[in-house]
């Protein structure tokens, strides 16, 4: 059976590797997140080897986001581990790629699950917008800044000066940084 999915994971097992994603459909515009009980469903293609590791030769030039093809031969073969699908290796092809704004990537992620955690979150990666956005989409409401030197000689945003006051302006319940 001819599937899609938008590759999510694509890492190394046992020298070969692991790829999984979100199962998505084709819609005339756009591809969409095919849902199992009110939630995106993953697949993970494995291979009938002992720990499912997938040939670097198949899969090793995926990319995250990538959208790819693959004829699924059975979904769950060992029972468990209901994303686990077998497919035949000679059908893995990559159909396109995709670019998601916040909003549609939301649509991917359960965020139920990131209900009364603690985080860690570093800022190399970030401009203070992306950053304080970051914030807001998990609904983060209180942050330690732990660096024994709070300041940055790369990004003067992320002094901690500078930083509490972006903090202050997007979170004002933050003055207590």
């Amino acid at each position: 059976m001819k599937t899609l999915f938008i590759c999510l994971s694509n890492s190394k097992k046992f020298g070969e590797r692991c790829i999984a994603g979100i199962e998505v459909k084709k819609t005339i515009k756009a591809y969409q997140p095919i849902e199992k009980e009110g939630k995106p469903k993953w697949l993970r293609p494995i291979s009938k080897y002992q720990h499912g590791a997938v040939g670097e030769d198949l899969v090793g030039g995926i990319k995250l986001m990538d959208i790819i093809e693959i004829d699924v031969e059975e979904f769950c073969p060992s029972g468990y581990q209901s994303e686990n699908a077998t497919f035949k290796p000679a059908s893995v092809k990559k159909v396109g790629n995709i670019r998601l704004s916040d909003k549609d990537l939301d649509r991917l992620i359960d965020m139920e699950q990131y209900k009364d955690k603690i985080y860690s979150i570093g800022y190399a990666t970030h401009t203070i917008e992306s950053f304080i956005n970051t914030l807001k989409k998990f609904n983060i409401t209180a942050i330690a800044d732990v660096r024994s030197q709070p300041y940055s000689k790369f990004k003067p945003e992320f002094n901690r000066e500078n930083l509490k006051q972006a903090l202050i302006s997007a979170h004002p319940e933050m003055g207590d940084f």
